[in-house]
């Protein structure tokens, strides 16, 4: 549930990402995709505070209010107090290799611009890669969202990484299955109506749960010596 991502000419400096990148290369996508297109209502808190709701408030710049949630997962907006917590998930080797070399291991000056540019392009619109946290913990399980939301083209690429203890317990679908229901309700009105992912090839999980959640092969592209497989999947 690690290793989804594709590469663009687009890079800010620093990295930003779903399947990860380092300064000064060119980002990539993130590992898996699902669908869904009617969320459930918003759920409960133990306390009973209503957390589900989507926002869409300009001033979520980078407010640290949940832009969605799922049954287990509050998934909030890259806050910098988090940032520490990122970079451990970032160098840790059990989650990330070997699918996602490129952001393992992170230097913290890298971990810094990377999150620094994932709240800028939040709070212009132009990303929304989100931290994942477990509702009942409060533990960071992961991250998930999309790299980047490119309005002229009309598509949102979709990544995550998830924990290697979290694993295959279908955080990573709940996550994409948000973000599907959030761009279908948020984004298609502005034009956004194709998911995209990128995975290398003998990263068999993630091309398989790609399929399953209905993306389709569309072609590949080479990114630091590594032939990486296209997925898009359209929305209407």
């Amino acid at each position: 549930e690690a290793g989804a991502g594709r590469h663009d000419s687009r890079a800010a400096p620093g990295f930003e990402w779903v399947g990860g990148e380092d300064v000064g290369q060119e980002r990539s996508r993130e590992p898996g995709a699902r669908s869904a297109a009617n969320p459930s209502p918003s759920p409960k808190s133990k306390d009973g505070e209503t957390l589900g709701k989507f926002s869409s408030d300009e001033s979520l710049c980078p407010g640290d209010g949940p832009v969605m949630t799922t049954d287990r997962l509050a998934m909030l907006p890259p806050a910098e107090t988090r940032d520490g917590e990122v970079l451990e998930l970032m160098n840790d080797e059990q989650t990330m290799l070997p699918w996602l070399p490129f952001l393992c291991p992170m230097r913290p000056e890298n971990n810094a611009k990377r999150r620094k540019n994932q709240r800028k392009e939040f709070c212009e619109k132009k990303g929304m890669f989100l931290d994942l946290l477990d509702r009942k913990t409060g533990e960071l399980v992961g991250t998930s969202g999309f790299r980047v939301i490119n309005y002229k083209a009309g598509e949102a690429e979709w990544g995550a990484v998830i924990r290697k203890p979290h694993q295959k317990r279908g955080l990573c679908s709940e996550a994409y299955d948000a973000c599907q229901s959030y761009l279908e309700r948020e984004l298609v009105g502005k034009g956004i109506v194709k998911i995209t992912a990128s995975t290398l090839p003998d990263n068999v999980p993630m091309v398989s749960f790609l399929l399953k959640k209905g993306l389709t092969k569309a072609g590949s592209h080479t990114f630091s010596g590594k032939a990486w497989h296209d997925f898009e999947k359209c929305v209407l």
